[in-house]
């Protein structure tokens, strides 16, 4: 059942996603804990599995058309969301590609809460992301987003504060073999980053992809004073993404919170959310002498550790633009934490909305227009 769909290749697929207990809390943002998945990300289910009969035990199944013209999904066996989690939720991502002629059908993503559990807060307001970027069609297409549409959630069910750039995990033998382009070379030479040295993807930054932490970044591009560095292992898909934030510039003001998020929504944030993640680290050392190697850093990111590197969220938020050692030394002082080991972190310490919450004398929504 590879190819369900006569005439195409592929098919879409549902995420799941949800908040589970972490650091103290019951969150207010995905997490996707002990599902199996990696890097915080949620389970995925292909419609091809589903009308895989031999799967029907370990995946589930696709029922229909009714008479009304709906299919039923019924996901089952690993794939199931634990019990006592919020915000569950299911998106639909992914397409048919047209055999001939040729043509990748790019579907907008649908994304609906399941139950009564409560939706997560929405703070984007996708139309908005379409005077730039007109429909934004993400991860080639996979992930989609149109005008008049609420599938800006389906970005933050994988980029959650748990999820961490993959690149350090890139094998030796894998990295040297790469074709990198002249213009990623140069990158990998002012990033020093030697592809042939004995673990080398050690060297590639590690960042978070939380949502507003890596958006933040990317949009504020060159006019951050550390630009912010991507460095993605899409191996599986033979590709290694890098991208460096000094050949990005913004094209408005990047005061202007309301080119993207909706009126009211940026002046605070909620309690309980959870801690940014930043650079993966479970502790092991398995090279010669007890060094790091790929692959530790790899495994780091099965699950949270006490040694991971992280940011407190409000605090995130901030830093991900003010990124100068003025404001870095600023917020310090106010209780943020930035790059302190999970199990010293305190977000409870933050005393940011002091000055900086609705209503306050440096509210957000007012300091920067």
């Amino acid at each position: 059942m590879k190819n369900p769909l006569a005439g195409f290749t592929g098919a879409p697929g549902f995420l799941l996603a949800y908040a589970k207990t972490q650091d103290g809390v019951t969150p207010v943002d995905y997490n996707n804990l002990d599902n199996g998945s990696a890097n915080a990300q949620p389970k995925s289910v292909s419609i091809a599995d589903l009308l895989d009969t031999a799967k029907a035990a370990s995946s589930g199944t696709l029922a229909g058309p009714d008479a009304n013209g709906y299919y039923t999904a019924t996901i089952k066996g690993t794939n199931v969301f634990p019990a006592d989690v919020k915000l569950r939720t299911v998106a639909l991502q992914g397409y048919f590609t047209q055999i001939s002629p040729a043509a990748g059908r790019h579907t907008l993503s649908v994304v609906k809460m399941v139950g009564s559990d409560t939706a997560r807060r929405s703070v984007v307001e996708p139309n908005k992301c379409g005077n730039c970027h007109e429909v934004f069609e993400g991860h080639g297409g996979n992930r989609n987003i149109g005008l008049g549409s609420e599938g800006i959630v389906v970005c933050v069910v994988c980029h959650n504060p748990g999820i961490v750039t993959s690149g350090r995990g890139i094998a030796d033998a894998t990295l040297a073999a790469y074709s990198f382009t002249a213009a990623e070379n140069t990158l990998l030479l002012n990033w020093g980053v030697t592809k042939a040295a004995p673990n080398a993807a050690l060297s590639f930054p590690q960042v978070s992809n939380n949502f507003k932490d890596m958006i933040h970044g990317l949009h504020a591009g060159k006019d951050r004073t550390n630009p912010i560095r991507i460095a993605r292992d899409a191996t599986s898909r033979g590709v290694i993404n890098l991208i460096d934030g000094a050949n990005i510039g913004f094209p408005g003001n990047l005061n202007n919170c309301e080119s993207c998020h909706k009126a009211g929504t940026y002046s605070s944030v909620p309690a309980n959310t959870l801690l940014t993640s930043v650079e993966a680290d479970d502790g092991a050392r398995t090279g010669a002498g007890g060094s790091r190697i790929p692959a530790d850093a790899k495994t780091s990111l099965n699950q949270p550790n006490l040694a991971d590197k992280v940011t407190t969220p409000f605090t995130a938020a901030c830093v991900s633009c003010h990124d100068g050692a003025v404001a870095k030394a600023h917020m310090a002082t106010q209780g943020g934490q930035i790059l302190v080991a999970r199990s010293a972190a305190n977000a409870a310490g933050e005393a940011c909305a002091v000055c900086h919450a609705a209503g306050k004398p440096e509210d957000p929504a007012v300091v920067h227009k």
